[in-house]
Formats: structure tokens, sequence, C-alpha cells
């Protein structure tokens, strides 16, 4: 798909920026797309479990640059 083909690169240098739960969540939906491609997973199934990503929502809330030692 042209999400696949999609989230493939743009994770790769995520670890830069994103917040660990992000990089796991990233993380966990490549796994499920490596299972779809290997058939160890059906279409149903797939969607199940990415739907799973839709309705679990969370915020979370940056204040401050953590490496910024020198903010005002």
């Amino acid at each position: 798909s042209d999400f696949e083909r999609w989230l493939g690169p743009a994770s790769r240098i995520m670890h830069l920026d994103s917040a660990p739960e992000v990089m796991r969540m990233v993380s966990d939906i490549n796994h499920l797309f490596a299972a779809y491609d290997r058939s160890y997973i059906d279409d149903s199934q797939l969607r199940r479990e990415l739907l799973s990503f839709v309705n679990n929502v969370s915020e979370s809330v940056v204040i401050g640059d953590a490496t910024c030692r020198t903010c005002l």
C-alpha cells in the first residue's frame, strides 16, 4: 500500500525527534505489515489491529527543550 511504502522510510529517522511511545507504535505497525506480507495474518486481522491504534488515542505535551541548558 502507499501508506506502507511511505511508513518504512519515514520511520527510519524518527528516533531523532519522536517520543518513545510513538516509536513503539510505529514499530508495532511495521511488524503488522511484515506479518501481513508473510501471510501470518489476513486482511481482516490487519484491519482490526490497525484500528486498535486509531481507537487508542493518547496525548502528550512537551514543555521546553530537554536538551537546551540555556533556555529562557
